[in-house]
C-alpha cells in the first residue's frame, strides 16, 4: 500500500503543473479528477489501516495510521468538493477578458492547497 501513499501526493502536484502550463478548462478538468482521485486513494487507504495496522514510507517520513486515515479521507473529501464547486463558481466570470489567465492561478493554487493538506496527516512525526 504504499504505492497509494505516494500516488495520493503525485496526483495533486501533477494537477498542479496542468493547471500552471496548459488552458483554464485543462486546468478545470485536471481538478476534478484530482480531487476525485485523492478521495478515492484516501479511502482505499483508510480501509487499509484498519485493526491498528500503520503503514508507511518513504523511509519512515510518511505514514498513516486509523487517526490519520480519519482525517486523510476528510481532507479527500473537502478536495474533491471544492474542485467540483469551483466549476460552478469560476462559470459567472468567463467572459471577463482576464478571466483565463485568473482561472488556470485559481487551479493551479487549488491544487497546490489540496497536496499541503492532504501531505499533513501522512507526515511522520
Amino acid at each position: 500500500m504504499s504505492w497509494a501513499l505516494i500516488t495520493l501526493l503525485a496526483v495533486p502536484l501533477v494537477a498542479v503543473a496542468v493547471s500552471a502550463l496548459a488552458p483554464w478548462r485543462v486546468a478545470r478538468a485536471a481538478t476534478l479528477a484530482s480531487g476525485v482521485i485523492s478521495l478515492a486513494l484516501a479511502i482505499v487507504l483508510a480501509a487499509s489501516v484498519e485493526h491498528g495496522r500503520v503503514l508507511r514510507t518513504a523511509h519512515g517520513w510518511l505514514g498513516l495510521d486509523a487517526l490519520g486515515a480519519v482525517f486523510l479521507v476528510t481532507i479527500g473529501m473537502l478536495y474533491a468538493v471544492a474542485g467540483v464547486f469551483s466549476v460552478g463558481y469560476l462559470h459567472t466570470g468567463e467572459r471577463r477578458p482576464d478571466f483565463p489567465r485568473f482561472a488556470r492561478r485559481y487551479f493551479t493554487l487549488l491544487n497546490l492547497f489540496g497536496w499541503t493538506m492532504l501531505l499533513v496527516p501522512l507526515a511522520s512525526d
